[in-house]
């Protein structure tokens, strides 16, 4: 089985613990485009960055397998997200809090009339 293929099997079983389905969107988990989240981080746990393969790059096997305890350990810390609703919680967290009062004002004055 290949890295890639292991990744995407802790998320598939770590994915159970949230019902197998995206907080957000609601799709339901294949393993592959997806994610697990940090709602909440703890000092001195090692995040993604850290986890580096030889030549650089980064190892999300080894970041997979050293998060998948704290997971079990803690689910209500993490959130099970597709990769499309990962990048827009983590670009939503880089806004200060009255910049995101105004993003999602224009996001609900921007949604079409049969989106109701």
């Amino acid at each position: 089985m290949s890295a890639q293929e292991q990744v995407y099997q802790i998320i598939l079983s770590l994915g159970k613990l949230f019902r197998s389905r995206c907080q957000v969107c609601h799709k339901k988990c294949t393993g592959k485009y997806f994610a697990i989240h940090h709602k909440i981080y703890v000092e001195g746990e090692k995040i993604y960055s850290d986890f580096k393969k030889p030549d650089g790059t980064k190892d999300r096997l080894a970041y997979y397998r050293y998060l998948e305890p704290i997971v079990r350990r803690d689910p209500k810390r993490f959130a099970l997200v597709c990769n499309t609703c990962h990048s827009a919680v983590t670009h939503g967290t880089r806004f200060k809090k009255d910049k995101w009062r105004r993003l999602v004002r224009l996001v609900n004055q921007s949604i079409k009339r049969y989106n109701k």
